[in-house]
């Protein structure tokens, strides 16, 4: 296509958080080092290294700066987690949050009161105001029934986002 011949193959070559990433052999004491290091709960020190790789160490230390707390509506996730993803990932989008940077679109875990939470700390994270706010979480569930089957409306937000505010 640019008539210019390949002179580096990146076939073979990590990126994000493949790079550092333990071989199969080396990842239980890999995990085990990260858990104490960061002190974390082994599980939580897993969930972090199963979705993010060896980028697990960042997300570590940015959900230990600040008092961190799991989302309400989906308590695998934390508000400091997807607040780092937000300012850390060039986010612009709450659909970029839910359908690309994370699975839980993926995941069938999408839901409205996933939607009103995210959006909630994701606009607080990149400076959102409440119009904002709820423009992202109505077009984001747009997203979602238009590209992936999702069901139902989003409830307004007085309804779901209030009772899911920390």
């Amino acid at each position: 296509m640019l008539s210019v011949e390949r002179r580096l193959s990146t076939r073979d070559f990590p990126i994000g958080g493949g790079r550092d990433y333990p071989q199969p052999q080396r990842y239980s004491s890999y995990l085990d080092e990260f858990f104490v290091t960061y002190g974390l709960p082994r599980n939580r020190a897993a969930l972090l290294l199963e979705r993010y790789g060896s980028r697990a160490r960042a997300f570590a230390v940015f959900c230990q700066e600040q008092p961190d707390a799991p989302l309400r509506s989906l308590p695998t996730y934390t508000r400091r987690e997807l607040a780092f993803i937000a300012t850390d990932e060039l986010v612009r989008t709450l659909s970029d949050v839910l359908f690309r940077r994370t699975p839980i679109a993926l995941s069938g875990l999408l839901t409205p009161d996933v939607v009103r939470e995210a959006g909630s700390i994701v606009g607080e994270a990149l400076g959102w105001n409440a119009q904002e706010m709820e423009q992202q979480c109505q077009q984001t569930w747009k997203e979602g029934q238009d590209r992936h089957q999702l069901k139902g409306e989003l409830p307004a937000a007085s309804l779901s986002h209030t009772a899911l505010r920390a």
